[in-house]
């Protein structure tokens, strides 16, 4: 019996845990996939896991596979924040009218976007890596806040700000 795990996202899940019980533990292909032979007299569960998902179904039982070759379809419920951090400007910083604003930004499984805001006000979205914005920032002088919010494909999303001084 040869069961093929399939994990189904529009994003593959690579390095993801597949445990055959009894029968070991491999990882996921760079497509989210993995092919394994197993006996036919093979009795035991199927799981996978991957950091900050809950995989759906969580275990698949002999019984569920029916076929000599099995597709084994587990969705993840994406439950982790992307992790964002304002690099330029530092907390507390200063800048020329004239600059990139950065941030470090990653995810689980994949960003989707950025929103920068300035005071509360948008003034950029940026949709793929590096998560930079060149932006000029005029006439403007004296404190501000910079606020970056990082999103990813399941809608969740975490913010960071600081306050910076324009020169």
């Amino acid at each position: 019996m040869i069961a093929l795990l399939v994990f189904l996202l529009s994003v593959p899940l690579p390095n993801a845990t597949v445990t055959f019980s009894p029968g070991g533990t491999v990882t996921t292909d760079t497509q989210g996939k993995y092919s394994k032979e197993l006996p036919k007299s093979w009795s035991g569960t199927i799981t996978a896991s991957f950091p900050g998902c809950i995989m759906l179904p969580s275990t698949i039982s002999l019984n569920q596979i029916q076929t000599d070759t099995q597709v084994v379809e587990f969705s993840c419920q994406d439950v982790q924040s992307p992790v964002i951090q304002i690099t330029t400007p530092k907390n507390n910083g200063t800048i020329n009218r004239s600059a990139i604003i950065r941030s470090d930004t990653t995810d689980n499984i994949a960003v989707t976007r950025v929103v920068w805001s300035l005071d509360g006000r948008e003034i950029g979205t940026i949709t793929s890596a590096p998560w930079t914005l060149a932006y000029q920032f005029n006439k403007m002088s004296g404190w501000h806040i910079l606020t970056a919010q990082a999103f990813d494909a399941s809608g969740n999303q975490s913010t960071s700000s600081v306050r910076f001084k324009i020169r």
